[in-house]
């Protein structure tokens, strides 16, 4: 009776999130095709970009992301998209995209280093700018941007993140157990416990210090497709202090999935297969700190 009762609020949920997801994608799909409003806003002091990638599976839908970049209430100074310059060319994008171009999207190429395209070259090309990190199927909360900002006030030299995880940890030992058994999505900063998910929108702010990321070699032989366990690996190697943004509801209520197509299976590998444990064992070997 319990478990058909909590089937029931599950598929209740489900469908409330899959009408919220239809009514954003027609709003977004309608504005990418019928606006003519920037994107972007140029400012004196606005010294914020978005960044953001994709790849062939996701090019036809990205614009569902950037779009609701471009509708926020402190828009970013730019928008910036990372393609793999092997697989596409500016001739090969959708015309979503292009008009979005004509709009104030900045559509960049670069040597294909996976879900890291959304921050290396970033780091590399916009040294002066605070970078907020998306994912390209994720619609925005509206506030998202001024929110992020209004927190680095409050935490200058903080990596800010909205979406986290919480690292569990062995009661006797005191080291994080397998990252299966961590809490998810959880609504409270958890302070030395916070696993920020940086695709979930992230600010790296602006200055010397986020260099310490951008060392692809590296990343890239030892959590290869695992940007998250890099950044927090490296942010607590680095005492950066980790920040979950407060908000007054969860993300899943302010942010919007969109429905993943198949053969997008990375979460399940990493996480399913146990890949983020096999990372963090490589990282620990290398640098001699357990998360």
């Amino acid at each position: 009776m319990i478990r058909k009762f909590k089937k029931k609020v599950r598929d209740y949920f489900s469908h409330e999130q899959k009408i919220k997801e239809e009514i954003l994608v027609n709003h977004y799909l309608n504005k990418c095709l019928s606006s003519d409003d920037s994107l972007i806003e140029h400012k004196k002091n606005n010294n914020v970009i978005v960044s953001l990638t994709t790849y062939s599976h996701r090019i036809e839908e990205v614009y569902l992301a950037i779009e609701s970049i471009g509708h926020q209430t402190v828009k970013p100074n730019a928008i910036v998209l990372w393609l793999d310059e092997d697989e596409f060319s500016l001739d090969s994008l959708p015309e979503t995209l292009k008009k979005q171009m004509r709009r104030g999207l900045d559509v960049r190429f670069t040597n294909n280093t996976g879900s890291y395209k959304k921050l290396f070259p970033s780091i590399r090309h916009f040294p002066d700018q605070h970078i907020i990190t998306i994912d390209d199927d994720i619609l925005y909360s509206y506030d998202m941007i001024e929110r992020l900002l209004r927190a680095h006030d409050k935490y200058p030299d903080s990596l800010i993140g909205c979406r986290a995880h919480e690292i569990i940890r062995d009661n006797k030992t005191g080291l994080a157990k397998p990252y299966r058994e961590w809490l998810n999505e959880v609504d409270a900063d958890t302070k030395l416990d916070t696993f920020i998910t940086t695709g979930g929108g992230t600010l790296f702010p602006a200055g010397e210090r986020r260099n310490i990321f951008n060392d692809p070699e590296n990343a890239l032989k030892f959590c290869p497709n695992a940007d998250d366990i890099w950044i927090n690996y490296i942010a607590r190697l680095n005492n950066l202090n980790i920040v979950k943004l407060e908000m007054n509801t969860s993300y899943r209520n302010k942010f919007t999935f969109l429905t993943q197509k198949s053969g997008e299976g990375l979460k399940h590998q990493n996480v399913g297969d146990g890949k983020n444990d096999i990372y963090l064992d490589n990282l620990k070997a290398e640098y001699g700190m357990a998360l």
